[in-house]
């Protein structure tokens, strides 16, 4: 079984992960969405900018038996 490269290296579905959070928590407090909404993405890509910016990875795994992976 190979892991998704989005789990295994990039930080897509940490962004993507954040800006939910961040969305369902502020729909409490904030009534206008749009306001929500944009926040919310601009969260998003300021997290993927900098991740790209100083090359955040995720730390490499490595198993005991490389063939488990395959």
């Amino acid at each position: 079984m190979r892991i998704p490269a989005i789990f295994r290296k990039h930080i897509y579905a940490v962004a993507a992960i954040i800006g939910s959070i961040y969305f369902v928590f502020m729909a409490k407090f904030i009534s206008n969405i749009w306001l929500n909404s944009i926040t919310t993405v601009l969260i998003v890509v300021t997290i993927r900018f900098f991740a790209a910016r100083y090359k955040w990875n995720f730390p490499k795994i490595h198993f005991k038996n490389e063939e488990n992976c395959k």
